[in-house]
Formats: C-alpha cells, sequence, structure tokens
C-alpha cells in the first residue's frame, strides 16, 4: 500500500512540472507578444499598410502613432492621413481611432467589438472635369475582392462612435458642393451574430448638412435574438434643391425651393418568430416647395406641407398614415402646341434609372403585400390652373379643399385596392375661351364621396352641390363655336390610339360605375350669344336650380339611370332677331330635323339612358324680338313641365305635361304622350287668352299686318307623326277663338282690322297637304279699313303676301298715282298704271300643295267697317256702322262661291249688300248688288265748300250698284239719285274748281228736284289697257258740272318724292331779278299756292371772285345816292336820281370822305384825280371787304321772298330766309346764286 502511494505522489509530482513549464512558456511567449506588440507589432503594421495604400491605390497613407494593448485588447490610432491618387493632398484623415475588442471573440472565433471611436474624421471626395472620382480606385479595388460566393462572416461590432467628423464633395461636372460637418454618430451595435457586450451607447447620428441640421436619436437593448430599440429622426429644414443636383441622373426639372423636416421615431420591436417589426411613428413636413419644369414653368408650389405618420410597420408594409395637410398647394397643368402635358414632359425629360428586373424582363409571381391607410387628407386654400395651348383654353381655381380619407392595400397576388371616402370643396373656378371670355364659371363644389373602391371601378358619391355655376356659350361671326375648343383637349392623345375609344373597353383602372345620390344646383346661370346673325342672339337663364337624385352612370356598359331630375326658378331671358334666325335654319337645315340626324346621334354617343322623373317647375321665359322698332316682348310664367319614363329607347311615347302662364292673362295646358324617333304626338292643348303678339316677326316676311293686340284660345286634341318620307302628317280637332285683335298697316301703322272676338268652332286642320275646315265663325264688334282697289280686289285680300307682290300697304290709297287738273274750265283724267294681279302658289293649276281653306258659316255681328270704293272714280269713302250678316260656303277654291249677306248703315243710311262673292280666291269672280237709301248730304258740306266753293244746306242720295265679275270680263251698272239738293252759301276756297254750279242744277233737275245719273260699265280686267277709274273718272268729273253734290272726285294729292327744288342764278354782283328769274317765280308761286302745306327756305349764296368785282360798283352806286339823299332829305332810295352833271361832285365827295390808301405826291398833297380813276379806286377798296358781300347775299334772298310776297301773293310766314353764306359752284349751277329748299309742314 505504502508503494502505491508513493507511486502516485510521484506521479502528481511529474504532472506539476508538466504544468508548471507549460505555463511558464505560455507566460514567456505572452510576455513576448506582449513585448513584440509594444515595439515591433505597430511599426510592422503601419509598414504593410503603407505598402498597401501604395501598391494599390498609388496613396499615400501616415500614421503619426499606434498603441496596442494586447492585455487590454485596444488600440489607438493618432494622426492618420491617406493622400489622393498620385497626389500630397488629403482624401482622408482622423485625429483618433479607438477600437476595444471584447473577450468574446476568442470564445465566438468572430470578431467582437466592444467598443470603436473615431474623432475628427475628415473625407474629401472629388469628381473632376473628366468625370473620374478620387474614390474611383477604392470602390473598384473592394467591388473585385467582395465575391458572392464568399461566406458570410459573422460579426459584432458594439458602442460604435463618431466624434466631429467632417465629409467634403465636390462635383466639378455639376459645380456641385456638399458639406458635411459636426457629424456625430452613436450606434449601440451592428451585428450578425448574438453577443454579450455591456451597452453604454445611446443611439444618435446628428450633423449639419450645408449649414442643415440633423438628428437621430434612440435607444437599444442588446441582447441577440431580442433586441428592440428606437431611433429618433430629427431634420429640420432641409434644403432638398442642394441635394436634388447630387442625384446619379437627371431628373429632368427644376426644385427651386424645399424644405424637408422630419421628427420621426423608428422603433425596431423584438422578433415574433421569423418576423422582425420595425415601426415608424411621427411627423414629416414640406415646406416652400417650388417645382418647374426645365425652361421655369411653374409645375408645382406647396407652401406647407404635413404628414402625421401614425404607428407603421414597415416591414410588413402597413402604413397608417394619420393626417395629410396642405396648405396653399398651387399645381400648374400645361400642354403645349404639340399636345403633351407639362407633366408628360418631366417623365419624358428624366433620364430615370430602371430596376433590375425591368431590365430583364422577369417580374416575380407573388409580390409583397402593403396597406396604406389615409386617415384625413386636408387641403386648405389649394389653387389649380390649367393651360391648353392646343386648343386655348385655359382653366383657374382661386380656392379649394379637400377633407378625403383613403386607404390602398395590395395582396401578394399584386390585386390593388384603393377606398376613399370624404370630402372635396372648390370655389371660384373658371374656364376661359381663346379670346379670354368666360366658358364656364363656379362659385362652390362641394362633393361628399362614399366608402368606394375607386380601382374595382365603383364610385359612389354622396352628394353634390354646385353653387352658382355660370355656363357661356358663345358663337363668334365665323360659326365658331367656344365649346368646341374643349374638344380639342383630347385629340393629340386620342390621335396616337390605334383603337376607337367607343369599341375598346374600359380599363379596370378607371371608372366603370358612378353612383350618385344627389345632386343640387343653386343660382346657376346660363348665358348663349349667336354673332353670326346682324343682330346677335342672347339667351340668359339666371336662378336655375336643379336635383338629381339617384343617379347611376355605368361607363363600361354606356348607361345612364336617372330616378329623378327637377329644375326650379330659373328666369330666362331670350333676345333675338327671329327672322333672321329662321332664315339662317331654313338654309342650314331646310327646315326640318331629318330623322337620319337624331339616329346618327344617338350611335355616335353610344350611350342609353332612362329617367323615371324628369321635370321643371316654377320657370320663367323673357322673349325679346328686337326685329322691330318696338320690340316685341313675351313673357312665360310657371312654367312647369313633367315627363315621365324618359329614355334612350325612341319608340316608345313618353307621358308629357306641361303647364305656363303666358303674359299677364293667358294659361296653357298641353297633356299626351311623345315619342322621339319616329317622331309622334297625341296631346290635348288647352290654351286660354295667350298673347300671340310674339308670332309677328316670324310672319312678317308673309303678310302685310302688324299685330298690336290679340289673345288666342285653343282647345283639341293634335296628332302629330313624321312619315318615312320625312314629312309631317297631322291634324288638329277643336275649337279657337281669337280676341281683343288689334292689327295695323305694316308700312303706315294705320289700324287695318280689330274685333272683340273671332271664335271658331269644330275646326279641322290637316297638315300634310295643309288644309282647315270651319264649321261656323262667329266675329264680334268688328271695326275695318276696307278698300276696294282699282283692279277689284279687296285689300283684305293682300293681307298675305304673294312671291310676286311682295309687301303692300293695306292702307295707302291708290289715289297717290291720280292727278286732277283743271284748266280753262276742262278736266283731264290721267289714267294710273294698271296693277298686274299676282298669282301666288296656291293657284298653282296643279292644286298638289295648294292650301285648302273652307269656313262653311261666317257670322259677323256689329260690325264698322270704313270703306273706300276706288274701283270707281271720283272715289268714294264711307262709314259702315252696325254691319250685320253673313257668309256662306266661303273657301278660297276658285269653284265656289260664297254667299254674302250684309245689313247696316253707311253715314247714316240704310245699306245692303246680297250676292255672291269668292273674296280669298286670287281669281276674283262676284255677282253683288248694293243699296243705300235716303243717305243725307249736308255731312258732306266742309268737302264740297273746299273743292266746289259751296256747302249744301240739304238734300238727300240714294244710290243703286250692281257688279258682275266673271273670268276677267266686268259689267257694272251705277246708278245715283240726289233729293231736294240745295246749295248753302258760297265758300272762298282756293282750291274750289271753278264752275257754274247753279246754271248746272237749274238743267239737270227735274219738276220734282231730283236728279238721276245712270253710269254703265263694261270691260276686261285682264287687258293692260282698260282702266275702271278712267272710265268711271270721266263720266264722274263730267257729271260734276251739273250735279256737284254727288260723290266728288279727289282733287289733288302731294308727292312725298318732291321734296326740294333747285336754286336761282344771279348775275355777278348783283341782286336784281332778270325776266326769266320772275317767269320762274311766278310758276313756283303757283305750285306753292296749291301747296298750302310747303314751307319754302331760301339761303342767299356769294361767289367769291366772280362777285367781288359787281359789288364794289353796287356799293359805289348806293354810296353816291345815299349822299345825295342826305342833302336833299328825302325818305328812300327810290326817290333819288343822279344826273350827269352833278356826278362828278358827288363822286369826289365821297372820295374824300372814304378813309384807305390813296395815291399821294412827294409834298404830300392829294394828286388831282380823274372821275375814271376815282371810280376805279373806290371800286377796288368796296370790293376787298367780305361784309359786302354777305350784304350781296342778303340782297338776293330779300328780293326772292319780296317778290312771292308781293307779286306771287304768298303768305309771309310760308317763306324763311335762312343765314347767308359762301357758296359752292354745283353742277349747272354756279355759286352766285340763291338756294330753295322745301320742308313739309309740321
Amino acid at each position: 500500500m505504502a508503494e502505491q502511494k508513493t507511486s502516485g505522489i510521484g506521479k502528481h509530482s511529474r504532472f506539476r512540472l508538466v504544468a508548471v513549464g507549460v505555463l511558464s512558456l505560455v507566460v514567456l511567449s505572452l510576455v513576448v507578444l506582449v513585448i513584440a506588440g509594444i515595439y515591433f507589432l505597430p511599426g510592422f503594421i503601419e509598414s504593410r499598410a503603407r505598402a498597401f495604400a501604395a501598391e494599390n491605390f498609388n496613396r499615400h497613407l501616415t500614421i503619426r502613432k499606434m498603441d496596442l494593448d494586447l492585455f487590454g485588447l485596444t488600440a489607438r490610432l493618432e494622426g492618420v492621413r491617406l493622400s489622393n491618387p498620385g497626389q500630397e493632398t488629403d482624401f482622408a484623415s482622423f485625429d483618433q481611432l479607438y477600437v476595444e475588442l471584447a473577450p468574446a471573440t476568442f470564445t465566438e472565433f468572430s470578431p467582437v467589438i466592444k467598443e470603436i471611436r473615431l474623432v475628427n474624421p475628415a473625407v474629401h471626395i472629388v469628381r473632376g472635369q473628366d468625370k473620374r472620382s478620387n474614390i474611383r480606385d477604392i470602390v473598384a479595388y473592394f467591388s473585385k475582392s467582395g465575391g458572392s460566393n464568399r461566406e458570410k462572416m459573422r460579426f459584432s461590432i458594439n458602442n460604435i462612435q463618431i466624434e466631429n467628423g467632417t465629409i467634403r464633395v465636390e462635383d466639378e461636372v455639376r459645380k456641385k458642393r456638399l458639406l458635411i460637418e459636426e457629424l456625430n454618430v452613436g450606434i449601440p451595435f451592428v451585428a450578425n451574430m448574438p453577443s454579450e457586450v455591456d451597452m453604454f451607447v445611446r443611439f444618435g447620428i446628428s450633423a449639419r448638412i450645408n449649414k442643415d441640421k440633423i438628428e437621430l436619436v434612440g435607444k437599444s437593448k442588446p441582447a441577440f435574438g431580442k433586441r428592440s430599440g428606437t431611433l429618433g429622426v430629427r431634420l429640420d429644414k432641409l434644403d432638398l434643391p442642394t441635394y436634388l443636383g447630387y442625384l446619379p441622373f437627371d431628373p429632368g426639372f427644376k426644385l427651386k425651393s424645399g424644405k424637408f423636416s422630419t421628427d420621426l421615431d423608428i422603433v425596431f420591436a423584438r422578433r415574433d418568430g421569423d418576423r422582425r417589426p420595425v415601426y415608424i411613428q411621427g411627423n414629416i413636413t414640406l415646406s416652400s416647395i417650388w417645382l418647374t419644369e426645365s425652361d421655369n414653368r411653374d409645375v408645382l408650389k406647396i407652401p406647407e406641407m404635413k404628414i402625421e405618420v401614425g404607428k407603421s410597420d414597415m416591414a410588413s408594409g402597413e402604413f397608417n398614415i394619420e393626417r395629410i395637410g396642405l396648405k396653399n398647394p398651387q399645381i400648374f397643368l400645361d400642354r403645349d402646341g404639340k399636345g403633351k402635358w407639362n407633366v408628360e414632359r418631366l417623365l419624358a425629360a428624366g433620364n430615370w434609372p430602371t430596376g433590375k428586373a425591368e431590365q430583364d424582363g422577369k417580374k416575380s409571381s407573388r409580390q409583397r403585400a402593403w396597406a396604406v391607410g389615409l386617415k384625413q387628407l386636408v387641403v386648405s386654400d389649394g389653387q389649380f390652373r390649367l393651360v391648353d395651348r392646343v386648343s386655348g383654353i385655359r382653366l383657374e381655381n382661386s380656392k379649394w379643399s379637400t377633407r378625403l380619407g383613403a386607404s390602398w392595400n395590395r395582396d401578394e397576388e399584386g390585386k390593388n385596392s384603393l377606398l376613399v371616402e370624404g370630402g372635396v370643396t372648390l370655389q371660384s373656378l373658371h374656364v376661359f375661351d381663346p379670346d379670354n371670355r368666360d366658358m364656364f364659371r363656379i362659385g362652390t363644389v362641394a362633393m361628399d364621396v362614399g366608402k368606394s373602391d375607386i380601382l374595382s371601378g365603383r364610385i359612389g358619391i354622396a352628394r353634390i352641390a354646385l353653387n352658382s355655376p355660370q355656363v357661356f356659350l358663345d358663337r363668334n361671326g365665323k360659326g365658331q363655336w367656344n365649346f368646341e375648343r374643349l374638344q380639342d383637349m383630347g385629340k393629340q392623345g386620342a390621335a396616337k390610339k390605334t383603337e376607337s375609344v367607343e369599341n375598346k373597353p374600359v380599363s379596370s383602372s378607371l371608372a366603370k360605375v358612378i353612383d350618385l345620390s344627389q345632386l343640387i344646383v343653386r343660382d346657376g346661370r346660363f348665358q348663349f350669344t349667336d354673332r353670326v346673325f346682324a343682330k346677335p342672339v342672347n339667351v340668359e337663364a339666371k336662378n336655375i336650380g336643379l336635383n338629381v337624385e339617384r343617379l347611376s352612370l355605368d361607363l363600361s356598359g354606356r348607361n345612364l339611370s336617372v330616378d329623378r331630375i327637377v329644375s326650379a326658378g330659373a328666369r330666362v331671358q331670350v333676345v333675338h332677331s327671329m327672322p333672321e334666325l329662321l332664315e339662317r335654319y331654313r338654309k342650314e337645315s331646310g327646315g326640318v330635323m331629318p330623322q337620319e340626324t337624331l339616329d346618327k346621334a344617338a350611335e355616335k354617343t353610344g350611350f342609353h339612358y332612362q329617367v323615371k322623373h324628369a321635370g321643371i317647375r316654377d320657370w320663367a321665359f323673357h322673349f325679346e324680338n328686337r326685329n322691330v322698332r318696338r320690340p316685341v316682348v313675351t313673357q312665360v310664367s310657371q312654367l312647369e313641365i313633367t315627363v315621365e319614363n324618359l329614355s334612350d329607347s325612341m319608340e316608345k311615347p313618353v307621358p308629357l305635361l306641361m303647364r305656363a302662364k303666358v303674359n299677364a292673362q293667358g294659361n296653357a295646358t298641353l297633356k299626351g304622350h311623345v315619342m322621339v324617333s319616329p317622331f309622334k304626338a297625341d296631346l290635348d292643348i288647352d290654351m286660354r287668352n295667350i298673347d300671340i303678339r310674339f308670332i309677328q316677326p316670324y310672319v312678317d316676311d308673309y303678310v302685310n299686318l302688324s299685330l298690336r293686340q290679340a289673345d288666342l284660345s285653343v282647345k283639341g286634341t293634335l296628332a302629330m307623326k313624321r312619315a318615312q318620307d320625312g314629312k309631317l302628317h297631322g291634324n288638329f280637332r277643336g275649337g279657337a277663338a281669337i280676341g281683343s285683335l288689334a292689327a295695323v298697316d305694316q308700312l303706315t301703322g294705320r289700324p287695318v282690322i280689330s274685333w272683340k272676338n273671332l271664335s271658331l268652332e269644330e275646326v279641322a286642320v290637316n297638315l300634310n297637304p295643309l288644309s282647315v275646315t270651319i264649321d261656323k265663325a262667329k266675329m264680334n264688334d268688328v271695326i275695318a279699313r276696307v278698300i276696294l282697289l282699282q283692279d277689284g280686289r279687296l285689300n283684305l285680300q293682300n293681307i298675305l303676301r304673294s312671291k310676286a307682290g311682295g309687301q303692300k300697304s293695306l292702307t295707302e290709297s291708290e289715289e297717290d298715282g291720280l292727278a286732277v287738273e283743271v284748266a280753262d274750265k276742262t278736266a283731264t283724267v290721267v289714267r294710273p298704271v294698271p296693277v298686274e294681279r299676282s298669282v301666288t302658289a296656291a293657284s298653282d293649276p296643279s292644286g298638289n300643295d295648294r292650301f285648302r281653306l273652307s269656313i262653311k258659316r261666317w257670322i259677323i255681328g256689329n260690325g264698322n267697317v270704313r270703306f273706300s270704293d276706288n274701283f270707281i272714280k271720283p272715289h268714294y269713302t264711307a262709314n259702315i256702322r252696325d254691319l250685320r250678316g253673313a257668309f256662306v260656303n266661303l273657301s278660297n277654291d276658285p269653284k265656289t262661291q260664297s254667299r254674302l249677306w250684309l245689313k247696316g248703315q253707311v253715314n247714316g243710311a240704310p245699306l245692303v249688300i246680297s250676292g255672291y262673292v269668292n273674296p280669298l280666291s286670287d281669281k276674283l269672280t262676284l255677282n253683288i248688288k248694293a243699296q243705300v237709301r235716303g243717305m243725307e248730304l249736308a255731312q258732306f258740306s266742309a268737302y264740297t265748300g273746299k273743292y266746289l266753293g259751296y256747302g249744301i244746306e240739304k238734300g238727300k242720295l240714294s244710290y243703286k250698284a250692281t257688279y258682275k265679275v266673271e273670268n276677267g270680263e266686268l259689267k257694272a251698272e251705277n246708278a245715283l239719285v240726289l233729293d231736294q239738293l240745295t246749295l248753302g252759301e258760297k265758300v272762298q276756297s282756293e282750291e274750289a274748281l271753278d264752275l257754274s254750279i247753279e246754271l248746272a242744277l237749274a238743267l239737270l233737275k227735274d219738276s220734282d228736284g231730283v236728279i238721276d245719273i245712270h253710269v254703265p260699265i263694261t270691260g276686261s280686267l285682264n287687258d293692260p289697257e282698260f282702266s275702271l277709274g278712267s272710265i268711271v273718272g270721266k263720266v264722274v268729273f263730267n257729271t260734276l258740272k251739273k250735279v256737284v253734290t254727288a260723290p266728288f272726285a279727289f282733287l289733288a294729292s302731294l308727292n312725298e318724292n318732291e321734296k326740294s327744288l333747285s336754286g336761282m342764278i344771279f348775275e355777278p354782283g348783283s341782286s336784281t331779278l332778270s325776266k326769266e328769274s320772275e317767269l320762274r317765280l311766278e310758276k313756283m308761286a303757283k305750285g306753292l299756292a296749291k301747296r298750302p302745306g310747303i314751307k319754302l327756305e331760301i339761303t342767299g349764296l356769294y361767289d367769291e371772285v366772280a362777285d367781288r368785282a359787281g359789288l364794289g360798283e353796287f356799293v359805289l352806286q348806293r354810296k353816291i345816292r345815299a349822299l345825295k339823299r342826305r342833302k336833299l332829305g328825302m325818305q328812300s332810295f327810290e326817290e333819288v336820281s343822279i344826273s350827269r352833271e352833278e356826278y362828278p361832285e358827288l363822286i369826289k365827295e365821297v372820295y374824300r370822305n372814304e378813309k384807305f390808301d390813296k395815291p399821294r405826291k412827294l409834298l404830300l398833297f392829294d394828286q388831282s384825280l380823274s372821275v375814271s380813276e376815282m371810280e376805279k379806286l373806290l371800286v377796288q377798296h368796296y370790293a376787298s371787304t367780305k361784309d359786302g358781300l354777305i350784304l350781296l347775299a342778303n340782297r338776293r334772298a330779300e328780293a326772292v321772298k319780296n317778290w312771292l310776297v308781293l307779286k306771287g301773293k304768298l303768305p309771309d310766314e310760308r317763306i324763311y330766309l335762312l343765314a347767308s353764306k359762301k357758296g359752292e359752284a354745283g353742277k349747272d349751277m354756279p355759286a352766285h346764286r340763291v338756294d330753295f329748299n322745301l320742308r313739309w309742314k309740321s
């Protein structure tokens, strides 16, 4: 046992010796290593580093000091400098680098750095003009050595610190400078392996970049796999334009200003399985953003944009944005003449880098899912401006704001969804045309968007409210509409497409269906101006209200459906010159809209629409036609229109209801069904007391009447439809009435016809061919001006214009074409030019398209007619009162004769007219008898006194006439009976005929005191040589010599064309009337005596050259006579006579008294001048004064007036002298004359 113990002790002693030896060797080795590390290793490392820098980079490396502490596992380098390639200038340097290894380095066999600290580092990066940088060699070396197959190295670097670093970057190509100074970095760790190291550094990065301060602070926990930390990112107004220049590509735009600030916290959460969340939260602020194109045209301005980021997981792609707020953003959209918008130009100009996936043409089938939620997008006081240089359209928006929420999601399959909800408001939106005139203007637009998935193609809008929208439509003189320019906005882009938009399905990225719950328009305005016409057409609608409910627009299916559309309260004013408008419409469209036009319009749009209920309420129209001197105004108020089930299915009838008040008393109602294509309408019409004066401008070219008042009432049924040939067919059945009608002559303005009421019963109207049948027409309280013209037609037959006849007066008597001259007690009747009968379309022998009119009974009650018979001569006018009667079977058919029966009183005497006549036919046929009994002649006393020189004391007239016209042949019998005709006292009248009336009466009267005259007449109205007026005129005028109390002839009339006379010529310098002048004045006086309504104006004129010589002689003689009159005390010049003996003395005295430059001798006393020399000097002196010329012209005018008053016997008050003046020579009229001018008597 002892040996065994001894043996065991020996073995333990040997082990101790070996252990001590090994330990000693290790200690010795460590000592040697420490000594080598302290004295030899720094030098070795420095030399190897210098050699590495020189061999690989051609750079000079210096290390001022290197300390290694192998026991403390630390290393310290001081004063390190690295030069630029081949230069002595510094590329990089630092004052101190401190590194401390953790013991885990030896157990993990991977670098675990406990602390690393870099003090005052500085780097200077330069890119020269050759576009090479001073770091390209270093980048190339490490890019070559770092292969992808290299095994991933495990490391852990902790407590990283950089103090007061500086980085300078100079780009000589772009002329850019970047300075990063005061760079301080604190990073707790950077590792890809677990380690247990005490962390004392708080995460933080701060620096000044071009004097802009940035700061990142945070904290973290180092336990590997469970680490969590927070990083705070603080940037204060980073100047973005400074860093834009450092992009490795040209962005194609200019950022003139912009500040970027952040206050963000990035949270690195603990790992949760394979997922490690990285959260971000805080604020991002952009301010003073000003983005322009490369040519300095504005694109975007944002004074302030603030983004409030909620807690968002960047690792999983879930972003929550609490709020994005923009203040006063300004957006500028600009399209150039080539059709490119500024956004397109920006993208095209930028040299944007292409992603690797795009370069390879490969795309992963699975994509990263992400989601972006935006609770609020708030835009306040934004502005929007659009300029389209293709169409010339300009849009401006002074203020817009939004309050929207949005959510954008994408799943792993790449499916996107974008949910939007909120409101948008726009204020003062203006659209201008190329001439800078308004096209469109909106006061306020407010839109509330319901929760809608925009990308799914369905948008739900809860409400759109438009306040004060204004639309301006304008067509210039060339026929171009301003809204046509809007169509140009899409032409450039559309031209690039190969497929028609109509046939191409709507992209899934666009809205397919838009659902609008409500659209409200308040205080709308519409203005339409058409300058094509000489008098522009203006339509203006104000106070337009509109309410649309439940609208659905399906763009892919091209379908529009609306539950309800109602407009209320609009006030519309239409100012136009309708005849010109209608004429242009007829030229452009032929007066109708072909069915093909409607079909093509529907085919082109390709849209289907359905409107369950559409209507307007309380609309008012103000129609003003300014084609006449007094504008015709029509007021339509309380207009209500209701349409049910309106759709593009035009073959279905649509229920229609319309009510309105027309002017002050009119009411109109239409009710029934209307179909658009083919057009068809079945309507019940009820119109009462409609003022129809507004139709006058539309019928001005077809009638010779002008309405002053007329009220229309219609009640019945109207059925219309358009046939396949395009013609409109239809009929009306019912009744009508026109009340309170007053119509005047278009040319003279004189009344033609009026009545209290005209009722038409059982009216049947057919449109094609046009025909009107009336069972009974009743007219009450008629007042009419009826003239039987010389061609046998009634003036009322000219109410409708014929194509050949044109405009005619209905009241202007054709007596203006007659002249009755009385000379030597004989009469000559000048026959008027025959009036040709006009042939209208209604007289077309074919009769295919002629208008048919038939009135079975026309009853007249209580009529008053002023009737003039120009069919006979002398002409006769009478007032017919209490006229009652009827026409039976009145028609415009030439084969139909209407039976006529009328009773009344003419000038107080009973009147009866009966027979057959066709007054509505162009081919006159008549067989009538007229009789007047016991008409008192005393009522004509004023007329006979003026024209015959005698009044009528008493007497009665009876008249019978029979007229037959057939095939243009006239047969007439006129019987005139004067009973107990007694003349009154003689009346002084300058216009009275010089006839022995008493002798004529004694020869014509029978034993009973009755004068009976018969005038038979025959002739052809178609013979241009036949003049009924001439024949009757001769008979009646010859009878006037015997029977002065019979109806008398029209003596004379004033010709309106004779408005001026020529002047009267005087000898130069003279104011004396010649014999020829007196003869002319005599004729003028006679003519003026027959024209008492004419006044004469006389203007004296002088010729400044020709009148001077004569004027001097005239003044001299007047001076000499005035001198003698003074000496002898005579009263007038007419009493003065100058003898030859006394003339020399008188002229010498006149010469002495006149003061002017006279010839003198050297001794300054008067020369002895002869009489002729004195005459010459005085004449020259008097002729040099302008006042003498005026005096001469005045005397000429006075000489003419004195002759007309004294010898021509014209009243002084009818002649006026105007101011004399210098004359101007005219054709055959020298300046030394008197001018005459005639003026109508006012």
